[in-house]
């Protein structure tokens, strides 16, 4: 298997792909981890209906993968990818902004929206770019999200203790800009060859 990998071409995009995968996946868990604790942070009154942020991001999350094979046909991988991105960017900036618990409820919808078919696109833009040996592809991408997964969440914990979880998830739009970045390259890079 390593053999496969060391021996895949287009490492360069399949790179690119990666680590903006290892960012959306960090902001995704961020999104299902620590949804309750936000809303139960802003108000402790409605503790018991805390889940809703998770529930509304699960939600609008399954609503928009169930067709997501016909957005993608529809829209194509590479603006869908970009406008899912700042849809969930949105989100999240909402989450860092807003002391509104309805308000988070609702920005917990948007990220759901937002995130849905990112990983679905990424995956499929990988196995793309090297029809011929796609699981080897699907393989090294995987692999390259490991790094932000894993140190993600230590990270927003820590922020999230020292500043605040709402300022944490400010942060979490901050990572997928950066993930937004890496696919614009990936789209010059196409371009240019």
């Amino acid at each position: 298997q390593a053999a496969r990998l060391a021996g895949l071409p287009h490492k360069g995009p399949l790179m690119l792909l990666g680590v903006a995968g290892g960012f959306i996946i960090a902001a995704e868990t961020a999104a299902l981890r620590w949804s309750a604790k936000l809303l139960d942070e802003l108000a402790p009154a409605l503790a018991a209906i805390a889940g809703l942020g998770a529930a509304f991001f699960g939600l609008c999350n399954a609503a928009v993968r169930f067709p997501g094979d016909r957005l993608r046909a529809h829209f194509g991988d590479m603006p869908l990818l970009i406008m899912s991105l700042v849809i969930s960017m949105l989100g999240f900036t909402a989450l860092g902004q807003t002391g509104n618990f309805a308000a988070s409820v609702a920005a917990f919808a948007a990220v759901g929206l937002g995130t849905a078919l990112l990983i679905p696109c990424i995956f499929a833009m990988a196995a793309a770019r090297v029809p011929e040996s796609r699981a080897g592809a699907l393989s090294f991408v995987s692999l390259l999200t490991a790094l932000p997964r894993i140190l993600a969440p230590a990270a927003f914990g820590m922020v999230a203790a020292g500043l605040g979880t709402s300022f944490a998830f400010g942060l979490v739009a901050l990572g997928l800009l950066v993930a937004l970045l890496l696919i614009v390259a990936l789209s010059r890079w196409g371009k240019n060859g």
